[in-house]
């Protein structure tokens, strides 16, 4: 049974004078999906000697890419003959855009605003000396907290605010008013 690592860390064999250039052999064991592999044989048969050796001087950097990338999920790592026919060793390589050391990240990671949750709200609710009363609806609580925190960006629908029409309307139902 061959054991292959998930991401190989070698450097790929560099070619003497007058050699063709790295087997097919070498450029098996360094790619990280092994599939399709006579599709990939074939695909490397066409291929120019410098353009072997390129893909091969190209490899550790995408799979590097790979790794850093999808992790153990080589779902997404091309087949090694679509790769090769597609010259991807040629492929601008994208910065993957990692967490700073001073906590700030991409925004998919940031925490909810206040007014994007239930709990933010009744949090703020509080800050600002309010209470849900006995009997009184959650959008109308919402509304208190959104009139007492004052203008921003919780009063844009979009945001799941409601519109200040609506939160008003809402107010005059929970009086009693039309």
């Amino acid at each position: 049974m061959n054991i292959h690592p998930l991401f190989p860390t070698e450097d790929p064999p560099v070619p003497q004078k007058n050699e063709k250039g790295p087997d097919f052999g070498a450029f098996w064991a360094q790619y990280p999906r092994k599939v399709a592999k006579r599709d990939a044989m074939r695909a490397w048969t066409k291929l120019r000697s410098a353009d072997r050796l390129a893909a091969m001087q190209a490899l550790p950097a995408h799979n590097a890419f790979w790794q850093k990338k999808f992790g153990a999920d080589r779902s997404f790592i091309p087949h090694p003959a679509t790769w090769l026919n597609g010259g991807r060793w040629e492929d601008e390589l994208d910065p993957i855009v990692e967490k700073s050391k001073q906590g700030a990240s991409v925004q998919a990671f940031a925490e909810p605003e206040w007014w994007e949750s239930w709990s933010g709200i009744v949090q703020r609710g509080a800050e600002l000396g309010l209470m849900l009363e006995e009997n009184e609806t959650p959008p109308h609580f919402k509304w208190r907290v959104y009139k007492a925190a004052g203008p921003g960006k919780w009063w844009d629908v979009a945001r799941g605010g409601g519109s200040v029409a609506g939160l008003h309307a809402v107010g005059s139902a929970r009086r009693g008013a039309a």
